[in-house]
């Protein structure tokens, strides 16, 4: 044995004695004999290695129930390890249910990680588009908010719009808003399968939505419905929906809609399209500007309607109720026959000309129907709360008297 094997086994042999004997530590046994705690280290793992091979496995408490477990998971594959244990406690098993739910794990086959390819686009060839929820976000108003985010799929440019509806018109006004933001449209736009876009879906043919169709023409963009429960087929734009959610709603106090939409606006277009991409490593508006924008097609000066159309009864009661709220009917003016579209551009008041004269919004309060007194109505009937305007963009069908009336052109 040479002198430094002879000096290599001395120091090991007093490591030892000092980690079993006298039991101190890594920290101690390293100030005493001076030396490195990883040196320390690496005297003591070969004793450990050894320790590791020659120890002997201790009977499991579980072995004895293999088999059973085995029978119940062959009948029932998707049974959990709580039931797993409740059946286990019948046939005299008293141990806990960690060792239970490691043997299921070991037990159940194990699904393999299916590849993806990542997706890659030209300027200008496709836009992805989908919704997100934020729950009730606003205050005292009882109606979820919606996220509606386009991002470009080369440039990653990002449009973001927060509404209280994702229904066809409100849809429909964010494509048209976003399509204005970035100048124009792209060859194909990808979607999830809403039903504002996508009526049905099967592997061999999908049945997107006639409205939206029309729409789509008017604006001269082709539309790919992504695959049921297929998200990576539109990662482009959920990778953004994640980054919304973790860097611009902690810390979101809006005060109304108006008020989120501002801020989101804000961070759009200082921080969100002006930062360096994580994926890319480039800046999103910098891309866009220089290579994407003049690749998009022009929007064509086509109207579209864009407004929601629903249709609505006159209670007994001279009221009619739409998308959560009441509206107040002036009794004098309850029978005439012809109504025009009516939009409103005064948040707390819809005219309906030849129908009637003012239709007040009205919001549910503790006590009952809180709003002004309506005209054509008894005092009795309102209550001196004041309503809670809120920014709709409609058109009434509505029917009196169980006929319904007709809409006139505005």
């Amino acid at each position: 044995m040479s002198a430094d094997e002879d000096l290599f086994a001395q120091r090991r042999a007093e490591v030892l004695r000092l980690t079993y004997a006298e039991n101190l530590g890594i920290r101690a046994i390293s100030r005493k004999l001076k030396v490195a705690r990883k040196t320390v280290r690496k005297l003591l793992d070969g004793d450990r290695a050894l320790k590791a091979i020659t120890k002997v496995p201790r009977p499991r408490m579980l072995l004895p129930y293999d088999g059973a477990i085995r029978q119940i998971l062959g009948e029932t594959p998707a049974m959990n390890a709580p039931a797993m244990l409740e059946r286990l406690r019948t046939l005299g098993y008293r141990g806990g249910i960690t060792i239970v739910r490691e043997r299921l794990r070991d037990l159940r086959p194990h699904a393999e990680k299916e590849p993806f390819l990542t997706l890659d686009f030209k300027a200008g060839a496709a836009a992805q588009v989908d919704w997100a929820d934020f729950g009730f976000a606003l205050p005292g108003c009882p109606r979820r908010v919606s996220a509606f985010v386009m991002v470009m799929c080369y440039s990653r440019m990002l449009y973001l719009e927060f509404t209280l509806s994702q229904a066809m018109g409100s849809f429909l006004r964010c494509m048209e808003r976003a399509l204005h933001f970035f100048g124009g449209s792209t060859t194909v736009d990808v979607f999830d399968n809403m039903k504002t876009v996508v009526l049905s879906h099967t592997p061999t043919a999908t049945v997107f939505n006639s409205t939206f169709l029309a729409y789509a023409r008017a604006r001269h963009f082709g539309a790919i419905a992504c695959n049921v429960y297929r998200g990576n087929e539109k990662g482009l734009v959920e990778r953004p929906i994640g980054f919304v959610r973790e860097r611009f709603w902690p810390g979101c106090r809006p005060s109304d809609l108006l008020d989120i939409n501002v801020k989101a606006a804000a961070w759009r277009d200082t921080f969100a399209n002006n930062r360096v991409h994580d994926i890319t490593g480039k800046v999103p508006a910098l891309v866009f500007e220089h290579d994407e924008r003049r690749t998009l097609r022009p929007i064509q000066e086509v109207s579209f309607n864009t407004d929601d159309v629903d249709t609505v009864t006159v209670s007994k009661t001279f009221r009619v109720r739409f998308d959560r709220n009441l509206y107040y009917v002036a009794a004098a003016d309850m029978w005439r026959r012809n109504l025009k579209t009516a939009h409103s551009q005064d948040p707390a008041t819809l005219d309906a000309t030849y129908f009637c004269r003012r239709l007040q919004l009205v919001e549910h309060g503790e006590h009952g129907i809180a709003g002004p007194v309506p005209f054509g109505l008894g005092p009795r009937d309102g209550a001196a709360v004041q309503c809670t305007p809120l920014h709709l963009d409609i058109s009434l069908h509505v029917v009196v008297g169980g006929v319904e009336a007709g809409v006139a052109e505005p």
